[in-house]
């Protein structure tokens, strides 16, 4: 993580808890002196503790550093500092839930929002927090009616506008879901988040349209790769394969780390029959994801239409080490087929 992520974490909730000093509990707020994790980030902000150890801003910046690094229990540690600091900033409880839940600690996630709000019930940033963890743990019916409560405060706010129209699509309303993201651009020109999900619905559906909400989110985010893939794959899946070819490219370009990108245009050339580009676009696949048994599977396939024989016994058999189970059964399958010739 770069220092000008931290430092932006360190604006953000700076300007939550303010310059908190709380001089509450002083016993509980004991810090591990001398303890370092190899992470320059992690280990300044932890020297600013040490000399400042009753600022519950500085917990709250580490705990999402302990966060962003995959370090959760030490994240959840920290989030609870700030809240035993200052119980009465709402932030201090949205900081601790989603700790908790980064640390698979769904339930004292739930519970930590819903202590929150009853202490602020009316405050509509934690009740759209309520929503956004509802809607991952799955728990639609309460995602819906914390979203609800907001709208009826706040009838534009489109980030719950946003997470009622994912709770919707979840809950197969596909239809409730496109009205609701519809009304969050007509609010909001340059909400991502809605023109991609859109994007994704009408790809689905094969609806030309998808192009046009895919392109309004490069416009917003030009390197995106969750727009550009879809945009990719969108072109592949209907037949136009020129478009397609400049998508993954573009794909390729600005995210060359992302496996089934290459896998997906190695695909492509497959239906081409071009065995070579697709042979190489598959052994990038690979490179990137040493795991990928279906990429391992088609490279092989296309080793064999190449005539490289050798080389395709050896892909089938990472096949057979990896992926799917079906994967694994057709590479031994394709194994015994050339060992039979």
């Amino acid at each position: 993580m770069s220092t000008k992520t931290i430092l932006v974490l360190s604006s953000f909730i700076f300007l939550f808890f303010g310059a908190c000093n709380s001089q509450e509990n002083p016993d509980e707020l004991i810090v591990e002196y001398g303890k370092t994790t190899g992470i320059p980030e992690i280990d300044a902000i932890s020297q600013d503790i040490q000399n400042s150890p009753k600022d519950a801003s500085l917990y709250a910046i580490r705990a999402e550093a302990y966060s962003l690094n995959g370090l959760y229990k030490e994240a959840v540690n920290d989030a609870q500092t700030v809240l035993s600091m200052d119980s009465t900033k709402w932030q201090s409880y949205k900081l601790l839930a989603w700790m908790y839940l980064d640390n698979d600690e769904s339930k004292r996630s739930i519970k930590t929002l819903e202590k929150g709000l009853e202490i602020f019930p009316e405050n509509t940033k934690l009740l759209l927090t309520h929503a956004e963890i509802s809607h991952i743990l799955k728990q639609y019916d309460k995602g819906l009616i914390s979203a609800e409560n907001i709208l009826k405060k706040e009838p534009y706010n489109t980030d719950a506008m946003f997470t009622k129209g994912l709770i919707l699509k979840d809950m197969k309303d596909t239809l409730g879901a496109i009205r609701i993201w519809d009304a969050v651009v007509s609010q909001d020109a340059d909400h991502f988040g809605a023109y991609l999900e859109l994007g994704n619905i009408f790809y689905k559906m094969r609806k030309p349209v998808a192009t046009a909400y895919y392109k309004n989110a490069l416009r917003i985010d030009s390197t995106s790769y969750l727009a550009l893939k879809g945009m990719a794959n969108y072109y592949h899946q209907t037949g136009n394969l020129e478009k397609a070819k400049e998508a993954y490219e573009r794909t390729i370009y600005h995210h060359p780390q992302e496996a089934e990108t290459s896998y997906d245009y190695a695909l492509l050339y497959m239906e081409l029959e071009e065995y070579e580009k697709a042979y190489n676009f598959f052994n990038v696949a690979v490179q990137y994801d040493p795991q990928f048994g279906e990429a391992y599977y088609y490279k092989a396939f296309a080793a064999e239409k190449l005539g490289n024989m050798d080389d395709a016994i050896i892909n089938y058999k990472n096949a057979e080490s990896n992926g799917s189970k079906n994967n694994r059964l057709r590479a031994t399958d394709a194994l015994d087929r050339l060992q039979k010739k």
